[in-house]
């Protein structure tokens, strides 16, 4: 069997609160190899690209004073002074026998948003804090406890004059032509009216309408502690006060179908049993084809009334979840010699009421945003819904925000603070799009660093290849269950470009079906739905596939889908820079998956040509946050005026030919020195290993020269960030450590990874040989231990009194030396003292024989010593002529 990688993709099903949907559990994607059945859980990051873009606040609430005007809570929410992210105020909507088995609304004023110029969105965030432990407490994997955020639109009246299902013509509808899935019909959280013009009763007056619905149906509905007996409804109702109350209308010939539906005590606990809306809680659900309707209006002869169709969706099942029930339907109003109304007549209704639309469901256990902490709601959190937040299509709109609690009826997981929020944001990303340079990379020089970055201003058509062509089936990667992945290499372009062709390598044993597609950023994110994609069939290896020039501008993704049929081709040869993946709700790096997960890393088999124009730009250099430099044309810089041996941060912007400056990129430091510093090391770079000597125990790292050098810069590779440990110098006694000559404690700051110690001031001189090590407390981190080679040089001791004995391999310990006016051209050797420990003896003979067996490789000083033929080798013959020099022949 090939060792396919199985990533196994949790869909999220529906659940019921009371009656709402069942929102499931995030489950994150786990990745399995098939050989060793081990799963590796996969969260969706998301993956952040640097913002270049200006954030500019449009609305701000901070819940201190109201200041934005009265907010609307509902009983479950109240004003905190406990706790809060800013200032002294936040609002609670506790997890307590007070809230349990309801749904609690904390709905802000109505906010005007501003219209957005080109270039520009809106988005919004909000920061959280709580603790639900009953999020699953029966562990069926759908929420009891959650939260969620909704929007109201004002303008977003779902009634309208249409001919879908008319009776004739155009009739009255309570509906969309597409819900968002290409269906017609109506969404959750609706609350839609149609009020017929002010007309005054005749006596014994009766009006008729002809009316359809198709709607959910009512069997089983109850909501627990609620008067509850329907869900979505439809009913028709009458006022004589100019609506300011209301009374229910009964039709002759078709009895209301249940006393209480949900979908009208979902927006408003005043239809529930005493409440003051209650007598309007009766309607009709179900299925209800044309037919015409009749209701006596006697009782209000001789008054000014207005006739009502209402409709109320609960936030539980819509058309989306049955394609069938497409709302509610009216045509034909009339009241003999009074009132004719139909779209033919040009009758004026009115057109009210309100359309929620969720953003997106979450909760708050140890797993998610916010759990025990303030945290910052952003863009990318989601991981269903509106993802990034942005409510773009709202600009120029009046809304109104929704926070809504949704709290089951036991605390079987147990209880917790609830939910809090505070700082609502709703902001614009402004100024277009504006990437900052990127791959900025710096070499130190004598008093000066060598700058240089991507050439944003590039133009050409190229084939952009981030592969080695090296692909194998058992690096394959495929998902479990149902549904498509997608894996896509990002392309790193400035400015506006146009995709040729694709190529896309398969490597499953026949033909498979894919969609080919091209991803653009939304903001600081990549999109989830393509911008342009087409279907192919792909034969195994190479494919070439034209697409009709997709336009894109800046950085974007090239992807093709897999599934647990289609395998995706990694490419192992490589790191895996521009490779992403597709698994649920947000693009990730591959590269981070694999490697903190042990799987197959490299590139995916994708490729484009391109043809780009470039940016236009000009470059600005920054140092220590300081400009430099600006209006460069060039992508290289040399920063001159510089201070050996101090450390300096660089990063650089691009100003665009609008005059926008784009955020600075990525920092790098740099060291300047003197070129007569140069690095002495054994290791290849890379730790097979982790090496500890332990608490209070010593190593050491023999570095030797033929002149004498300033030891000026100390570097380590360690495990884990953290730590600390004594750095540790020892003369040279016979090719041993000998006595201490230098002693220092480091500590703070130690990362993960490289790590350097400026030892320019320290007047440290090596003079022959020389050993640096460490050593170590108990909190010391592992060091890197290059075991692909062995030079000898690497030793630990235990204790102060213990032998010093051999590291198998390289310890990843450095030094920095500065030769000054004793610098040659020449490596610095003393003819076969392969070890330069001033001796000439069997210890030169086994390093040289390592290094004939490839165990382990010279420095540039020990081939100088060991090459005594001069051919430029070590071999067996200069293994005679070191013999030959110890028997004195």
């Amino acid at each position: 069997m090939n060792n396919k990688y199985l990533l196994i993709l949790f869909m999220f099903a529906t659940f019921v609160f009371a009656k709402d949907k069942q929102y499931s559990i995030k489950e994150d994607v786990s990745i399995m190899s098939i050989g060793s059945q081990r799963p590796v859980l996969i969260e969706d990051n998301n993956l952040l690209l640097p913002n270049s873009r200006e954030e500019i606040d449009l609305w701000v609430e901070d819940f201190e004073g109201n200041t934005n005007g009265e907010w609307s809570a509902g009983a479950g929410w109240q004003v905190s002074t406990d706790d809060y992210n800013s200032a002294s105020t936040s609002m609670l909507s506790p997890n307590d026998v007070t809230t349990q088995g309801n749904v609690w609304d904390l709905v802000s004023p109505i906010i005007s948003l501003p219209a957005l110029g080109e270039g520009e969105t809106m988005n919004f965030s909000f920061f959280l804090k709580g603790d639900t432990p009953d999020t699953d407490g029966n562990g069926d994997n759908y929420l009891e406890d959650y939260y969620s955020v909704s929007i109201l639109d004002l303008a977003a009246l779902a009634w309208k004059e249409s001919s879908t299902n008319s009776l004739d013509g155009n009739s009255y509808w309570c509906g969309e032509e597409d819900i968002g899935n290409g269906n017609p019909g109506y969404l959750n959280d609706w609350l839609q009216f149609l009020d017929t013009p002010s007309f005054v009763v005749p006596p014994s007056g009766v009006l008729s309408a002809d009316m359809s619905w198709y709607l959910e149906s009512a069997a089983g509905a109850a909501v627990a502690g609620t008067c509850v007996d329907g869900w979505d409804a439809a009913n028709v109702r009458i006022s004589a006060d100019g609506g300011q109350s209301w009374n229910l209308l009964t039709a002759n010939e078709r009895a209301y179908d249940f006393d209480c539906g949900y979908g009208w005590l979902h927006h408003d606990t005043e239809y529930d049993t005493g409440g003051s809306l209650n007598n309007l809680a009766p309607g009709w659900g179900d299925t209800q084809p044309w037919s015409n309707f009749t209701f006596n209006l006697g009782q209000w002869s001789g008054q000014e009334v207005i006739v009502r169709f209402a409709f109320g969706s609960d936030p539980g099942f819509c058309t989306l979840d049955d394609a069938s029930a497409t709302g509610f339907y009216v045509d034909n109003v009339n009241v003999s010699g009074t009132l004719d109304c139909s779209p033919e007549t040009d009758c004026d209704v009115v057109f009210a009421g309100e359309v929620w639309v969720d953003q997106f469901y979450d909760y708050c256990d140890e797993t998610r945003p916010g759990y025990q902490a303030w945290e910052e709601y952003v863009p990318g959190l989601p991981f269903n819904g509106n993802v990034f937040l942005d409510i773009s299509s709202l600009a120029g709109k009046d809304v109104a925000f929704r926070f809504q609690t949704r709290y089951d009826e036991d605390d079987d997981g147990g209880s917790g603070l609830g939910i809090m929020v505070d700082d609502l944001r709703i902001y614009k990303v402004s100024g277009g799009n504006y990437p900052a340079p990127w791959d900025l990379g710096a070499e130190p020089a004598n008093q000066s660093a060598e700058l240089a970055w991507a050439d944003m201003n590039a133009s050409g058509t190229n084939d952009f290849i981030y592969d080695n062509d090296v692909f194998d089936v058992n690096n394959g990667i495929v998902i479990s269950g149902d549904g498509d992945a997608w894996a896509a290499e990002r392309f790193d372009i400035a400015g506006t470009s146009t995709v040729n062709s694709v190529s896309i390598y398969n490597v499953n044993e026949g033909n498979v079906d894919v969609t080919v597609g091209a991803f653009s950023q939304v903001g600081t994110l990549y999109n989830t739905e393509p911008e342009y994609s087409l279907s192919a069939t792909l034969v195994p290896g190479w494919n070439d596939i034209t697409v009709p020039s997709w336009s894109m501008n800046n950085s974007y993704l090239i992807g093709y889908t897999f599934s647990a049929t289609v395998t995706a081709g990694l490419d192992g040869s490589g790191v895996g820079t521009n490779s992403m993946v597709l698994l649920g709700g947000g693009w990730d790096d591959w590269n981070d998956i694999a490697t903190a997960n042990a799987l197959p890393n490299g590139e995916w088999g994708v490729r484009a040509n391109i043809t780009y124009d470039g940016a236009n730009v000009t470059y600005n250099v920054y140092k220590d946050g300081v400009m430099d430099v600006a209006g460069l044309t060039t992508n290289y810089y040399t920063a001159t005026g510089l201070t050996n041996n101090v450390t300096y941060t660089f990063s650089v912007s691009a100003t665009y030919s609008d005059g926008e400056e784009s955020d600075q990129s990525d920092s790098v430091e740099v060291t300047p020195q003197a070129q007569t510093v140069h690095e002495e090391y054994y290791d290849d770079g890379t730790a097979e290993e982790f090496f500890n000597a332990g608490s209070g125990n010593f190593t050491a790292v023999r570095y030797a020269s033929n002149v004498d050098e300033d030891i000026v810069r100390f570097k380590w590779y360690q495990d884990t960030d953290g730590g600390a440990f004594y750095l540790k110098m020892f003369a040279d006694d016979g090719g041993m450590p000998g006595d201490e000559i230098y002693s220092r404690v480091m500590a703070g700051g130690l990362v993960d990874g490289w790590n350097t110690y400026d030892l320019s001031t320290e007047g440290l001189t090596l003079s022959g040989a020389v050993w640096v090590g460490t050593k170590e407390f108990s909190s010391t981190k592992p060091v890197g231990l290059d075991t692909d080679s062995n030079s000898g040089n690497s030793y630990t001791r235990v204790g102060s009194a213990g032998e010093w004995t051999q590291v198998p391999g390289n310890l990843m310990i450095r030094v920095y030396l500065d030769c000054g006016e004793n610098c040659s051209d020449e490596p610095p050797c003393t003819p076969a003292d392969v070890n330069n420990d001033g001796t000439v003896n069997v210890l030169d003979i086994v390093s040289t024989v390592n290094f004939v067996m490839g165990i382990a490789t010279p420095t540039d000083a020990e081939l100088c010593a060991a090459d005594l033929s001069g051919d430029g080798l070590i071999n067996v013959l200069d293994i005679v002529a070191m013999v030959n020099i110890i028997v004195g022949t």
